[in-house]
């Protein structure tokens, strides 16, 4: 991503270098505050469209690249190096806490992160495949810390419809129909 997305669209980095992260500051739970949400979104998303725009590049919101890196989906997810025992991967952003989670992962998987989806098996020297997966991760503020346990039981009940809904969603690359 051009540094311009992150400097003049107010986007944060995120996981992988070809990733854009787009926040929002806390609102009532209530409709102005998802429309003031809805609007905030949509202002970044236009200005980082914009930007990149000048450059030659699209803002795709998507999980998955629809056209991979010049090198190819494969050879981009594996480039890695090795500096003192540490793997860095060349395409992720460098942030300390994201080369801490992808050794510390590395090291319980045995040196690589494996992938199956229909149709395609792979094993990654890193956890970059990870940044071929988007998301939504709204947070939720307790007003009153007496408060918490109906809100976590909230939670809770509306974790199963979410996980349904995203699960069997046609975007997912885990999910397939078979005849």
């Amino acid at each position: 991503m051009p540094p311009a997305t992150f400097e003049e669209a107010g986007c944060g980095k995120e996981f992988g270098l070809h990733n854009v992260e787009l926040n929002t500051p806390p609102t009532a739970f209530d409709a102005a505050g998802i429309e003031t949400q809805a609007s905030a979104i949509r202002r970044k998303l236009e200005t980082a469209r914009e930007v990149m725009s000048r450059q030659g590049l699209r803002l795709v919101l998507d999980g998955m690249w629809t056209i991979p890196p010049a090198e190819g989906s494969i050879a981009y997810l594996s480039d890695v190096d090795e500096i003192d025992g540490i793997t860095i991967a060349a395409n992720m952003s460098s942030d300390p806490r994201y080369y801490a989670i992808d050794n510390h992962v590395l090291e319980r998987s045995g040196g690589s992160v494996g992938v199956e989806v229909p149709g395609a098996r792979h094993a990654f020297p890193s956890i970059l495949i990870e940044s071929l997966t988007s998301s939504i991760q709204p947070h939720l503020q307790v007003p009153r810390t007496e408060e918490f346990p109906t809100y976590y039981n909230v939670a809770l009940r509306t974790l199963g419809p979410v996980l349904a809904l995203a699960t069997n969603s046609p975007s997912s690359p885990r999910t397939c129909t078979t005849p």
